[in-house]
């Protein structure tokens, strides 16, 4: 008699929105994962893990305790008018950019039942992956604190800077936070992909709790 081969489980359903973000599950086949990319950002009420690789770009993970709703952003560059003051408001502004990643983060957040003197905030990345160019991975560390400051949220746990990427593991339902430092090899992988990713950019015109693993 032949056995019956089991039913896929069905990826349970993500908040509206995110419905482009990739998800799958977990060598454990019951975790479901959000990869987030360079320009994404991700928002879960369920006990999930979300996922990204970051070179000099930064991801801000943020959560609100008392609900368990929380997210991830992942973004390239900050925005500057120039003078050192961040700018708020670029309509023509998308994700890949940080002001506009920190806003819209928050925002969906705060939308969903959280509230901003709740919210718990880790970081990440920021790393200097160009010996010979401007240290973007500074740039967008410095734009993140001036960032959270000018709207009184405090950094809990923090994993900045250095010449080392990274790969993150998000829990927005618990706050748990994972980094693993990457190996050489994939370190120069990735540091083309951003190079890449940048200049498509251009074409289109606190140690913590956190976890190494």
């Amino acid at each position: 008699m032949a056995l019956l081969s089991a039913k896929p489980q069905r990826m349970p359903p993500c908040l509206a929105g995110f419905e482009d973000i990739q998800r799958f599950y977990d060598g454990d086949g019951v975790t479901t994962v959000a990869r987030v990319l360079p320009g994404e950002f991700y928002v879960t009420a369920r006990d999930e893990m979300c996922i990204t690789t970051l070179g000099s770009c930064v991801s801000a993970c943020i959560r609100d305790p008392r609900t368990g709703i929380g997210g991830l952003n992942h973004f390239m560059l900050p925005l500057s008018d120039g003078t050192g003051i961040w700018m708020q408001d670029d309509p023509g502004a998308a994700t890949r950019y940080g002001n506009f990643a920190m806003e819209r983060l928050i925002n969906e957040l705060l939308k969903r039942g959280a509230r901003r003197g709740d919210l718990d905030v880790k970081l990440a990345g920021g790393g200097k992956m160009y010996a010979s160019k401007a240290d973007i991975g500074q740039r967008n560390i410095e734009f993140v604190r001036a960032y959270l400051a000018a709207e009184g949220l405090s950094i809990s746990s923090e994993d900045l800077g250095d010449a080392q990427p990274r790969q993150i593991r998000y829990f927005p339902k618990t706050g748990r936070l994972q980094v693993r430092r990457l190996p050489t090899l994939e370190a120069q992988v990735l540091s083309a992909a951003e190079a890449r990713y940048q200049a498509s950019l251009v074409e289109e015109s606190a140690t913590g709790d956190i976890e190494l693993f």
